[in-house]
């Protein structure tokens, strides 16, 4: 699989995190790059020490945000897409 691309609600983007947060202590996050443009932030990262099951520790990906007033808009991680073949990050 190169890259597996999900959407969120925010529902699902709190029960995904909470057990992210719960089962990863040494959860490491990198930000390489980011873009704006208009209303939306898109955020290239480097992900490591990530422990849940059907996942790689270290991953690499993109995030896509929705900006309102200098904030990510309240539940609007709109899209993410990692390519977990890569090996290391």
């Amino acid at each position: 699989m190169l890259a597996e691309v999900t959407a969120w609600t925010p529902i699902s983007m709190h029960a995904f995190y909470q057990q992210v947060f719960a089962q990863s202590p040494v959860l490491h996050c990198e930000i390489w790059q980011r873009i704006r443009v208009g209303k939306y932030v898109i955020d290239e990262e480097a992900i490591t020490g990530l422990h849940l099951d059907g996942f790689p520790t270290e991953v690499h990906g993109a995030a896509v945000y929705r900006v309102e007033d200098g904030r990510i808009a309240p539940g609007r991680r709109d899209v993410q897409a990692f390519d977990v073949s890569r090996s290391g990050v």
